[in-house]
């Protein structure tokens, strides 16, 4: 429900801005804005895309929890995505999301709002070392044997055979 009212009134919102400021700067300097908007978002988007595959390139090598880079990523992706859609209120959000302050911010809530379900020990990964039974020394070395349900059956007659004498 949250998606489909935020894609109904998201050009409605757009679209009374484009009116606004239109009104208030005029046409040609309105248009120029949206332009320049998403040349300076490329370009800032690209610069600082860059910093970010080589900060997460060192937290892979490092055995760094890759959490915070990815989350940077995909928030200079969807920063991205912003600035090339036509609107000031997309170019604001897109904005906002180049300052690593705001990311760092937008991180932390959602790390705060997601740790019950990183608690649940199917979403551990590999770089939390308290998820890792192997960490623990816990290696249990076993065989087995695939027992079909005829099979079951004799064996336990079997067994109480041996049991009764």
């Amino acid at each position: 429900m949250f998606l489909y009212l935020m894609f109904l009134l998201l050009p409605v919102v757009e679209i009374a801005l484009f009116i606004l400021i239109g009104d208030l700067i005029g046409l040609w300097q309105t248009l120029f804005l949206v332009v320049l908007t998403a040349v300076v978002g490329t370009v800032m988007v690209a610069r600082q895309g860059q910093q970010m595959m080589a900060r997460a390139k060192s937290a892979f090598t490092t055995e760094e929890e890759p959490d915070y880079p990815t989350a940077q990523r995909i928030m200079i992706i969807f920063s991205g995505a912003f600035l090339m859609m036509p609107g000031f209120f997309t170019d604001a959000i897109a904005l906002l999301l180049m300052f690593p302050s705001i990311r760092i911010n937008i991180f932390e809530y959602m790390r705060k709002i997601t740790e019950p379900a990183r608690l649940h020990p199917r979403f551990k990964s590999k770089f939390d070392n308290k998820s890792s039974d192997f960490a623990k020394g816990d290696v249990i070395d076993g065989e087995f044997s695939e027992v079909h349900p005829e099979d079951r059956a004799e064996n336990s007659s079997q067994k109480q055979v041996t049991q009764q004498h």
